[in-house]
This record gives C-alpha cells, structure tokens and sequence, in this order.
C-alpha cells in the first residue's frame, strides 16, 4: 500500500508533459465537475459545444488565476481551431507548452490540478484496489463509469476520482456475478504544493441474487476485508 501510495505522489510530480494530458483531458472534461465550497461552477454533461474551452477556462476562473483564463479565453481556439479536429491532442500539447512558457517556466496551479485529470494518476489506486479483490474472486473490467469531481475550499483542493467495475465469469463474459465503485480522493493544500493525503473507498458489491449463496457470502467478506484495509491506511 505504501508503494502505491509513493508511485501516485511521483506520477503527480512528473512534469505535465511526460504526463497524457492532452489525450485525457478531452475525454474526461466531459465526465468532470468542478465544485466551490459545494457549489457547481462547471458540469462537463451540460456543455453542449466548446467542452475543452469551457473546461479549462473554469478551472483557471475557479482556483483564481485570471491570467491562465485571459491565456485561456485569447488563444486557446487561436491555437485549437474547431474542437473537432483529429489532431487536437498535438495542438493541446502545443497549447499546453505556450501557457508553460507564458507562466515563465513555472508550474502554475491550473496545471497542477490538471495533472490529476489523466488515466496514469489513477492507475496505483487501480492496482492498489486488484490486489485487494482479483486474487480471491477473480478479475474485473471498466464498465465504462467514471466521473472526477474538483473539489476548491478555502484552505483545500480536491480531485476525486470514482469508476465503475464489473465482474464477470470467465466462461460466460457476457453475464455479470457483481459490479462496484470506488473512490480515489487526493488533497492537496490550497496552493497545490504537494499531496496532502490520498485515500481509496470501494463501494458495497451489487451481486447477481442468482449466484450461488456461498459465492455471494465470498464476494461479501471479500469486500468486507477491503474496505476494512483501506481505512486502515
């Protein structure tokens, strides 16, 4: 656990560029809500043109930087053209590295936060989350669920993360024995220095009621003991 825990403080600490964020912020802006003190002040779902625009100027208008908005606001479609282009990963990257250089070199909080908005910064809770249940019942797969919420407050920020998983027996794919969620929240002091703490939740198990009941009290106990490690650490 403390493994994964260290890989997710170095995945977030890598540069942004070694990170994909101009592949998943286009994807995942969509399934993304940011929060102020409860309130929401972007819904990915309710956009219905200029997702990655309206995004990202959000973001910077929501964590405070009126410079990374007005950068946002006078050359992201100088830079992006129409959303819809295929290339729009190579012109994010592009657009990524002038907000870079704009800030002087500097990691500023936008970025920061946007580290958090990409597949590799979920992958040690995913791993973290397999060792846990695949060794006793078996592995699971993406259904296809999964939400970020950007959480600002006075004195915090928070990035959580939640999937959908399902699992399936290995001879009848196409039949689900259970499906559950979990949760990665990361926090972070209000400037975005460094990680305060990160914490792994898994959700109680939907179960298929016509499995077997020693199977169902397994995948039961097994959850059991899951969760019961993950608010240990």
């Amino acid at each position: 656990i403390n493994a994964e825990y260290g890989n997710l403080i170095s995945t977030w600490k890598k540069d942004y560029c070694d990170l994909p964020i101009h592949i998943d912020v286009p994807r995942l802006a969509r399934k993304t809500i940011i929060k102020v003190k409860d309130v929401t002040t972007f819904n990915g779902e309710n956009q219905t043109e200029d997702l990655i625009f309206n995004f990202l100027k959000a973001l910077a208008n929501t964590l405070g930087e009126a410079e990374v908005e007005q950068f946002v606001e006078f050359q992201f479609k100088n830079i992006l053209g129409d959303e819809g282009s295929r290339d729009n990963g190579t012109r994010l990257i592009c657009f990524f590295s002038k907000l870079y250089e704009m800030a002087g070199n500097q990691e500023m909080l936008t970025l920061k936060i946007l580290k958090c908005v990409n597949q590799k910064v979920v992958l040690s809770a995913y791993h973290l989350i397999q060792g846990l249940i695949c060794p006793k019942l078996g592995r699971f797969k993406d259904a296809g669920g999964w939400s970020i919420i950007i959480e600002v407050d006075d004195d915090q920020i928070s990035v959580v993360h939640q999937k959908k998983q399902i699992s399936s027996p290995a001879d009848d794919i196409m039949r689900t024995d259970f499906e559950f969620c979990w949760k990665l929240k990361i926090d972070f002091d209000r400037n975005a220095n460094d990680i305060k703490n990160a914490t792994c939740f898994i959700d109680e198990p939907e179960i298929d009621a016509s499995l077997p009941s020693p199977r169902q009290k397994k995948i039961r106990r097994v959850f059991k003991d899951a969760t019961k490690v993950l608010a240990e650490t």
